[in-house]
């Protein structure tokens, strides 16, 4: 891997045809995006769990599983007002058309780890357990939540991603505050992820 790798198609698109080249191109940021934070919390004068807001909250678990099966929802509409201005970007055409292959060879499972349980953990941590709740406790909660919302969707880097993917961040952040909680984020964007995985998997080829 190098940075040259991302620039050249031709290479990316040999690297991602081969499961664990994918695995490790998707996973790895990942890795490296949490990491910092997690060395942060658990450094901090806060117990751990505390920090980064992985506590029961003050919902009850029902609200917890409504506000997962409302994620996917939002993600959804969002992409379609975006799909109104908005062309689908070659490269994000390109990660569907790889995810659609990768799933049909059998590696649906897989993709599920990498695509929906490693981001929903490692990208909640950071931006709505670490960034957001150490925000809110200094701003007032609108700016903090835009802030760690705004940061969330620039992670994602593809233009036509990043704006699709704004209102789905100020949801999660809304629901982190709201709940007291970090894991109806968790779940949320588990099942954002899970129900796009899915639906790249089993669409028709263009």
């Amino acid at each position: 891997f190098s940075a040259s790798l991302f620039s050249n198609p031709d290479r990316l698109r040999q690297v991602t045809q081969s499961p664990m080249g994918l695995l490790l191109l998707i996973v790895t940021p990942q890795i490296a995006l949490v990491t910092p934070c997690l060395i942060a919390a658990y450094l901090s004068p806060q117990p751990m769990r505390q920090r980064l807001a992985l506590v029961k909250g003050n919902w009850p678990v029902w609200a917890w599983i409504s506000a997962a099966l409302a994620t996917p929802l939002i993600g959804m509409i969002s992409g379609i007002i975006i799909g109104l201005f908005l062309e689908e970007s070659a490269a994000l055409k390109e990660m569907s058309d790889i995810f659609r292959q990768q799933s049909q060879s059998g590696f649906i499972a897989q993709l599920i780890l990498m695509i929906a349980v490693t981001p929903a953990l490692c990208e909640e941590l950071l931006f709505r357990g670490y960034v957001q709740s150490r925000l809110t406790r200094v701003f007032r909660p609108v700016f903090g939540i835009l802030v760690s919302s705004i940061a969330f969707a620039a992670f994602h880097m593809d233009p036509v991603h990043v704006i699709a993917v704004v209102p789905l961040g100020l949801f999660l952040g809304w629901l982190t505050w709201q709940s007291g909680s970090l894991l109806p984020a968790i779940l949320g964007h588990f099942a954002n992820n899970l129900v796009s995985v899915l639906a790249i998997s089993i669409a028709p080829t263009a």
